[in-house]
């Protein structure tokens, strides 16, 4: 995570922060195919986190790829979940395709700038 507060995934819907990866099985009696998991993750440390340690947004939903446009849903240092739009023409052909190469569950190594928040569901 790049905070030290509560989960906001997990305080919004009681859906911790993961990520989804495929992996082959194996070809014990029939074929091989590929298969999708969740993880999820929690790394301890006892003490203080360095001064210079990276604050960069996490991606926590998958990446929206329309056309010339990326949408991260990005879980932030300040501990919110936000939303990113990026565009070649806004942010630069790098940080463009930065974005767009990214996936669910990769940090986006930048400083992170101002986004929209996102609204979670209400639950009925």
């Amino acid at each position: 995570c790049p905070h030290d507060f509560e989960c906001p995934r997990y305080t919004a819907d009681n859906t911790p922060c993961n990520f989804q990866l495929s992996y082959l099985t194996l070809p014990i009696g029939e074929t091989a195919s590929y298969q999708w998991e969740r993880y999820s993750y929690v790394v301890l440390k006892k003490g203080k986190r360095p001064e210079d340690d990276s604050r960069w947004p996490r991606i926590v939903r998958p990446v929206l790829k329309p056309s010339r446009h990326v949408i991260c849903r990005l879980c932030t240092s300040s501990g919110k979940l936000e939303e990113q739009i990026f565009t070649a023409w806004k942010n630069g052909k790098i940080t463009y395709s930065c974005a767009r190469k990214s996936h669910w569950g990769d940090r986006l190594p930048f400083d992170y700038c101002k986004t929209e928040e996102i609204e979670e569901p209400e639950e009925k």
